[in-house]
């Protein structure tokens, strides 16, 4: 970056890299599921201000969360992040569903689980499951936008 007088200015790379367009969006479209909607809100925010995201959608149940992928007029998302305890249907209930309806449809889809639940079953369990690609602890953060960006989700 230079100034009028045409000095170099030093620019941090933290700034470097949440700016320049290498490493701007990387997400067309991304489903938050978790029952609290004050978190959704947090999360879409945050989403919003990494710049890695064109478009957020959350849903405050798993049933509701399924219901939105089915419609046919729906944005198939790049990344769902999913809260596991949730009333009703949970976590793990959306996975399994989903699985085997994304089966053959949707294998870009990548599953994050968002949670507050870091219960080592929890994250065995999530290994084991072929269509979850990370678990990470609730909130999220810029930090983690850039690692779920880079291919890192915590499995």
């Amino acid at each position: 970056m230079f100034v009028p007088n045409n000095r170099p200015v030093k620019v941090p790379t933290q700034y470097f890299k949440r700016f320049h367009p290498v490493y701007m969006l990387t997400f067309e479209h991304v489903l938050l599921v978790d029952d609290n909607a004050a978190t959704n809100f947090l999360h879409k925010r945050t989403l919003r201000k990494s710049g890695r995201v064109r478009s957020s959608h959350a849903v405050q149940s798993a049933t509701e969360g399924l219901m939105y992928l089915q419609q046919e007029e729906a944005t198939v998302p790049d990344l769902i992040l999913l809260d596991i305890n949730m009333p009703g249907m949970t976590g793990w209930d959306f996975v399994e569903a989903f699985c085997q309806w994304a089966a053959g449809r949707h294998r870009d889809t990548r599953v994050v689980f968002l949670t507050t639940s870091l219960n080592p079953d929890d994250v065995a369990h999530a290994r084991t499951l072929d269509c979850v690609h990370g678990f990470m602890e609730k909130p999220l953060t810029l930090e983690m936008v850039d690692q779920l960006a880079e291919g890192k989700g915590g499995l």
